[in-house]
């Protein structure tokens, strides 16, 4: 960083020059820390890009999945691979993580839900298997 004064001047046609601006290190200093603070402001705000975490419970057996759906539409599941899937949401509001070619990840605004089971474009049943919550 230059801590001195500098200088900027521009050529006349007669070749003199003319000082057009200057910058002391306190202006240098004060530049950067706004640079700071607007980097600060833009990491601390939350974004929608953040990813959410549910929970869904297996009322079978003791099982617990993990799902967590990002903006790019993943899910994660414990002891499997991570997974891409479609999301939309539904005619309800509700969000909808397609997993399978049969089954979805459906979750509620409140952050709850069920892991729903597709049979047609116009039947789809909750499945008693899982409930989610974030």
């Amino acid at each position: 960083m230059v801590w001195h004064m500098i200088k900027i001047a521009r050529n006349h046609s007669a070749g003199s020059h003319e000082l057009i601006g200057v910058m002391r290190p306190r202006d240098e200093a004060a530049y950067i820390l706004r640079l700071l603070l607007l980097l600060v402001v833009v990491l601390i705000t939350p974004t929608k890009a953040v990813a959410e975490q549910f929970r869904c419970y297996s009322i079978f057996d003791t099982t617990t999945l993990k799902v967590r759906a990002d903006t790019r539409g993943w899910i994660d599941m414990e002891d499997k691979p991570r997974q891409e899937v479609e999301t939309l949401i539904d005619s309800n509001g509700d969000r909808v993580w397609v997993y399978g070619p049969k089954q979805a990840f459906k979750i509620r605004p409140d952050g709850t839900g069920n892991l729903v089971t597709i049979f047609s474009d116009t039947h789809v049943e909750k499945s008693p298997a899982y409930y989610c919550k974030r």
